[in-house]
């Protein structure tokens, strides 16, 4: 897609989650990592049964990847900076609960055009 719409100031990085960030300072990190929960229905119907279960699943509850994520890119955020998270339509809460925990502020959760909460936004404060 950046190729296709020649966007030259994006850089892409192969790695497990934050590993090949180097520990660079970021204004940004935008992620849709794994949400789903062991459990989910959705797994075993449609097009998803043939995606690998590790690009799906993150724990019983669906949040592991986002806790993980929350935790291990807060230190590589700048003051002021914003971490921006896809999770499932019903999950804001727990996410936001997440953010909370990890010292973010200014915690919002957007909806997508069906009106079901999907992305939230959290920024590091100044400090």
């Amino acid at each position: 897609n950046a190729e296709r719409h020649a966007l030259g100031n994006i850089e892409f990085r192969l790695g497990v989650w934050h590993r090949p960030l180097n520990a660079e300072p970021f204004d940004m990190i935008v992620s849709n990592p794994p949400y789903l929960r062991e459990d989910d229905p959705h797994l075993s119907a449609g097009d998803v049964r043939f995606e690998p279960r590790p690009a799906l699943v993150a724990g019983r509850d669906g949040l592991a990847a986002i806790r993980y994520i929350a935790q291990h890119t807060r230190p590589l955020l700048r003051p002021g900076a914003w971490l921006l998270l896809e999770h499932g339509f019903d999950q804001a809460v727990g996410v936001k609960a997440i953010l909370h925990d990890c010292g973010y502020a200014d915690i919002r959760t957007y909806s997508d055009y069906s009106g079901n909460d999907r992305v939230t936004r959290a920024n590091t404060g100044a400090e």
